[in-house]
């Protein structure tokens, strides 16, 4: 999901079935799993639009995998994601035998690729702007990101070959294994206003994009073996076999280069699945440490109590290098704990969510069955991290996750900090005092959970 300047969100996702968002809204897929992208009203949750993008040519079996979306201040939409065969983005072409096939690179994509990832933009209607076709190997493009006082996207990922479709600008060299991906995007005409790939000996991965309020581009991610961003200091050799060091990067907005980047940790998989940026341009990382990770400074270590622990750290920009104003984590000894979403509000204060089983520290939750996963959605303190109050949303007999959290921070009036959160669940899961969601079992074909939900709340 994604948050609109003016509070709007944008929802995408998969869809199997015909589901109907709001009257009017009704989607359908063309066979096996389409994407859907939907613009709903910040206050209501009602879908003033959708669309699904599929296959044209019959039989229509393949996949198109929706990754992620972002909004820009003008208003325009950003999608990426994956796909076989062909993409559609136009509405207006039909489907099966007589389907007609769009504009190459504008609403349609073909690949002879036994897959291709893909970069479309919309304007604020929905209506396509340009798509384009990106070869990753055997990587992905794994997140997309905006802020609301600028008109472009960041999008970043991992590259098993030298990142092909145009992508990339100036000159890039693949550096071996795996390598981070990264391009600014104009959200007007979705040209490419730069790319980057670094890489090096062993594996290097962007799993999380964001982008400042100047335009500066962050990205962060998990490595082994070698790894340098331009002219900066080298970073410390990793031999584990596994992406390990937890790092963050700041490329600068007019060309990419990039101007601050640290790394933490010495063991173990660090994943930094989400990114946020706030009005005074401090960074938010969260996800999951795999082991305890030292941030130096008077920071110094956040444990992870065993298995994997959630984490939330805030750092500010102190070029050429990232300095921790502070880190928490949050877990037990016995169970996994994830965040995968933050986001900050106006007044700097951070938002997370996530899944967990056994309990969350000092977030005070505790999971209905620790044989499942719940999810959870906790408002911290910008200024130190601490706790401010959190919930857990699940039963005892499913599975349930928060995958994202949206604050409407650049909003005025009602909307300023509204708070939006979506995700997939099995069995039921109740937003009180709301009517409780249940699902039943999975959709023919649905390798994931039951059903999605998306639910607004307030910001306290």
């Amino acid at each position: 999901m994604a948050n609109g300047a003016d509070g709007t969100v944008w929802a995408t996702g998969n869809i199997y079935n015909p589901f109907s968002f709001s009257a009017g809204v009704n989607l359908t897929s063309t066979g096996s799993a389409d994407i859907y992208l939907v613009k709903l009203n910040p206050t209501t949750g009602v879908a003033s639009f959708g669309e699904t993008f599929g296959q044209i040519a019959t039989p229509n079996s393949t996949d198109q995998i929706a990754i992620g979306v972002a909004t820009a201040k003008s208003g325009g939409v950003g999608l990426i994601g994956s796909f076989v065969s062909e993409i559609d983005f136009d509405g207006n072409d039909s489907v099966g035998t007589n389907g007609t096939v769009g504009t190459p690179g504008l609403d349609f994509l073909t690949t002879a690729a036994a897959s291709a990832n893909f970069v479309a933009t919309f304007d604020s209607s929905g209506n396509p702007v340009k798509s384009l076709a990106v070869g990753v190997g055997t990587g992905t493009l794994l997140a997309i990101a905006s802020n609301p006082t600028q008109d472009a996207f960041a999008v970043c990922g991992v590259t098993s070959v030298k990142a092909t479709g145009g992508i990339l600008t100036g000159t890039n060299t693949a550096g071996g294994g795996n390598d981070i991906v990264v391009a600014k995007i104009n959200a007007t005409t979705g040209a490419v206003i730069w790319g980057k790939q670094f890489g090096g000996a062993g594996d290097q991965l962007c799993q999380a994009v964001s982008m400042d309020n100047s335009g500066n581009v962050i990205i962060a991610g998990g490595y082994n073996g070698t790894l340098q961003f331009g002219t900066l200091a080298a970073f410390p050799v990793v031999s584990q076999s596994t992406y390990s060091l937890l790092y963050a990067a700041v490329l600068a907005s007019a060309d990419g280069t990039p101007t601050a980047a640290s790394t933490w940790g010495t063991t173990g998989k660090v994943s930094p699945f989400s990114i946020a940026v706030d009005a005074s341009n401090n960074i938010i990382l969260a996800g999951s440490l795999g082991a305890s990770v030292n941030f130096g400074g008077t920071i110094g270590t956040v444990a992870d109590l065993g298995l994997t622990d959630a984490f939330v750290a805030k750092l500010s920009v102190t070029a050429p290098t990232l300095s921790p104003i502070w880190a928490e984590s949050f877990g037990d000894a016995a169970h996994d704990q994830q965040a995968k979403s933050v986001a900050t509000s106006s007044n700097g204060d951070v938002y997370v969510g996530g899944l967990f089983s056994g309990t969350m520290g000092t977030m005070n939750l505790t999971s209905f069955a620790n044989t499942n996963s719940d999810g959870f959605v906790a408002h911290l303190s910008g200024q130190d991290g601490s706790v401010l109050c959190a919930h857990v949303y699940g039963d005892a007999a499913g599975v349930q996750e928060v995958d994202d959290v949206t604050v409407a921070r650049a909003a005025t009036g009602g909307l300023v900090d509204n708070v939006v959160i979506g995700g997939a669940f099995t069995s039921t899961i109740t937003f009180t005092p709301l009517t409780a969601l249940y699902t039943g079992t999975n959709p023919v074909g649905n390798p994931g959970l039951a059903a999605s939900y998306i639910a607004g709340m307030s910001s306290h």
